[in-house]
């Protein structure tokens, strides 16, 4: 199975216990083989009217080329990524209520991004929070490389990466409505999070690579909060 021939190919795989990769396999062999245990059974054939080009041609990338990415297009993945839309409602009338481009539990905000800038025209390189509700980018005065962050992921350069984006939790109003469940929750809101990201940079022909190996700089600086995901994006 092509499956198991590339879990064998250990020099592109970062494992946590090395000793662990014959149970692995092990264990693939049996998922992918559990669907002919349903061979019997009635079944459906999928048959698709229209592929669509968004998600067809969403790809991983990890070593990216030195492309710069133009100011708009950078502009138009955040805002549509994770920005407030402010609609209005019956509820909140005359009033209008920001709403998240992507699913977030309560509504409450226990996601903060923060932004590297790496290759984008017109902006200089560095660390940005994003307020999603004015739709700016405040400068951080951080000294972090990104090679520190994420020296736990290999085989994935983002020397050339156009920009990076944290995921940094923020529990406190989570915690309070909806107890430890607010953690679960969180990770889930930025994996929708992350979707929205790697779609709009599809669109504009660009793609990514989720990162979940960091070094968790949030407990040692009073002013960084815990990391719970990355995506660098480019070509």
């Amino acid at each position: 199975m092509k499956e198991i021939e590339k879990i064998k190919d250990i020099s592109k795989i970062y494992f946590f216990d090395i000793s662990s990769l014959s149970s692995l396999i092990e264990i693939q062999k049996k998922r992918l083989s559990k669907y002919s245990l349903y061979k019997s059974k009635k079944s459906i054939k999928l048959k698709t009217r229209k592929k669509l080009p968004i998600i067809q041609n969403r790809k991983t990338v990890r070593n990216f080329r030195k492309i710069s990415m133009k100011k708009d297009i950078f502009f138009d993945i955040i805002i549509n990524s994770f920005c407030k839309r402010f609609l209005n409602s019956k509820i909140t009338k005359p009033y209008s209520l920001p709403k998240k481009t992507y699913p977030a539990a309560g509504g409450l905000n226990m996601l903060d991004f923060i932004i590297y800038v790496n290759n984008i025209s017109g902006i200089g390189k560095g660390y940005y929070l994003l307020d999603p509700y004015e739709k700016k980018l405040i400068k951080l005065d951080l000294n972090l490389s990104l090679k520190k962050i994420f020296k736990f992921t290999e085989n994935v350069n983002l020397e050339n990466s156009c920009f990076t984006v944290l995921f940094i939790s923020d529990l406190k109003a989570g915690i309070i409505k909806y107890g430890p469940r607010a953690y679960r929750y969180c990770l889930i809101e930025a994996g929708h999070a992350a979707q929205n990201l790697l779609l709009c940079s599809s669109y504009f022909k660009f793609s990514g690579v989720c990162l979940g190996a960091f070094e968790q700089i949030g407990e040692k600086s009073k002013n960084f909060k815990p990391i719970e995901y990355g995506v660098a994006i480019g070509k």
